[in-house]
């Protein structure tokens, strides 16, 4: 959910139709009619004019708001856009330290996200297998990874999560779940291949008379 800026004085020079009150409060309905959803956003630092003011609100704002995950960005000038012609375009290197703290505060809002999680056990759909741990996605995108000699490749199972990390959360399989799970899938996957064995053992088989007629009649 596009932020842009979490000053509402910037926000009317971009032109946006919103400001940050009304932004952090759309925000928090949707928390309250979705708990535990995963509110990610975009933040762009240096758009021309941005006082040193403005700048410390937008801070403030994003810090206070606990984005699952705030991308950020440079403002970076197009000629013939609205925003070139503005007065008060800054230096790269106030832009490049002003991103730099936007960027802290961010990560930290995301690993806040995954803290805030701890202690729970999520569904998460399984995908592949990184650096020899398994990683997944909760439904609320939680990168989860966790340690299993099974194969989980496409399987959803539960886990718990015990720890952050950088880019995710650890997470603890069940006791037994996922081996299950995957013997699971194995019968399943045997069973499919003796339905299809004993297709192509009828196909060979020649038709049984019927009323004096059999195959090749």
């Amino acid at each position: 959910m596009s932020l842009q800026s979490g000053s509402t004085a910037t926000l009317r020079r971009m032109r946006r139709p919103y400001t940050a009150a009304q932004y952090a409060d759309l925000v928090d309905r949707i928390r309250a009619a979705v708990p535990g959803v995963a509110v990610t956003t975009d933040v762009i630092v240096g758009f021309p004019g941005e006082t040193v003011e403005e700048f410390a609100e937008s801070l403030d704002f994003v810090h206070r708001m606990r984005f699952a995950k705030p991308h950020v960005f440079t403002y970076s000038s197009r000629p013939g856009t609205h925003a070139a012609s503005l007065p008060g375009h800054l230096p790269p290197e106030e832009k490049k330290a002003r991103v730099a703290e936007m960027i802290a505060v961010a990560r930290e809002s995301e690993h806040d996200f995954y803290r805030r999680h701890v202690g729970e056990s999520l569904e998460v759909v399984w995908e592949e297998k990184r650096r020899g741990r398994w990683s997944g996605l909760t439904d609320n995108y939680i990168r989860v990874f966790a340690d299993s000699d099974e194969d989980l490749a496409g399987t959803v199972e539960e886990a718990r999560l015990t720890g952050v990390v950088d880019g995710g959360a650890v997470g603890e399989l069940a006791a037994g779940r996922a081996a299950g799970f995957s013997k699971k899938r194995r019968e399943l996957e045997t069973g499919r291949d003796a339905s299809i064995g004993a297709l192509q053992i009828s196909a060979i088989q020649p038709t049984p008379k019927r009323d004096g007629v059999g195959a090749g009649s």
